[in-house]
């Protein structure tokens, strides 16, 4: 799953002209782990730093992940 993310965001990246926000990153996996949530069994923390908002691990990003 990571390996996915990590390629979706890779081209995002590219299209930005930099690295995505945590916040998109984590509707990246939010998104994967809902298209396999019949293969998928997994507790999931999701956390990272970007220039917008700095640090972030929370509620909202771990609701992201869970809705």
């Amino acid at each position: 799953m990571m390996k996915m993310k990590d390629y979706i965001s890779f081209f995002h990246s590219i299209e930005l002209g930099e690295p995505p926000l945590v916040e998109t990153a984590a509707n990246v996996f939010r998104e994967l782990c809902y298209n396999y949530r019949d293969s998928l069994t997994a507790g999931v923390i999701i956390a990272g730093w970007d220039k917008r908002k700095g640090g972030q691990v929370g509620r909202k990003l771990l609701a992201l992940v869970q809705s």
